[in-house]
């Protein structure tokens, strides 16, 4: 340990360049010899004692930055880790003001979990925006920006149109009557459109010379 601090006079100092870190070594021991005007000495050896101070954490870090749409209110986006270099330490994580704080108002943490209020949908918004901030135990903080993106999952269409459903009598083979089109969620989605057997059951008459009711599938 003597490399880490040296003598000026009397006055034992820091050398230069040396840093004591009490998370690395709380006791350094040296040795001090003390000579008279004759010649005669005495060797001390002394033990220094490093004390802790508490040290900002260092980084923050999100386990997962993509959510899949339809997750739900309140998907669970990832969990926040931190770095500190006082062992042991305890932090919490909170939304702040500042630079990239724009879509905080859209998340919530709890514990170490981000979550994400409204229900992610991609063709709405893709990405958010937010700052957050772990604090350790001690009051100090390390601030970081992250980008949450929506990831785009294929939606089945909502409904089917037609243009025309009206057909005169004795029309010729290919005759076109009319043009289907398909409701979709998801954006320049390609369709294709295709006839398929259906299943009917009679669910009631109202007259057996005039009309019967069915239920298709």
């Amino acid at each position: 340990a003597g490399g880490r601090f040296k003598l000026v006079d009397n006055k034992i100092k820091v050398a230069n360049g040396s840093l004591l870190d009490f998370e690395v070594n709380t006791l350094h021991q040296i040795q001090v010899r003390t000579t008279d005007g004759e010649g005669d000495s005495y060797l001390q050896s002394i033990a220094i004692s490093v004390l802790n101070v508490n040290e900002s954490p260092t980084s923050l870090t999100l386990s997962n930055n993509n959510l899949a749409e339809n997750t739900g209110l309140n998907g669970i986006i990832g969990t926040f880790t931190s770095a500190d270099p006082d062992l042991g330490d305890t932090r919490t994580y909170t939304l702040i003001n500042g630079l990239g704080d724009i879509d905080n108002s859209q998340f919530t943490i709890v514990g170490d979990k981000l979550q994400l209020k409204p229900n992610s949908d991609f063709e709405t918004k893709s990405s958010y925006q937010l700052r957050a901030r772990v604090t350790d135990a001690g009051g100090l903080s390390y601030d970081r920006a992250l980008t949450i993106n929506i990831t785009d999952v294929n939606e089945a269409p909502t409904a089917l149109n037609i243009t025309n459903t009206s057909l005169a009598e004795n029309a010729s083979v290919g005759t076109i009557f009319g043009d289907l089109s398909a409701i979709d969620l998801d954006k320049d989605e390609t369709q294709t459109f295709s006839l398929v057997a259906s299943t009917c059951q009679r669910s009631g008459r109202i007259d057996i010379r005039a009309s019967v009711k069915y239920q298709c599938h």
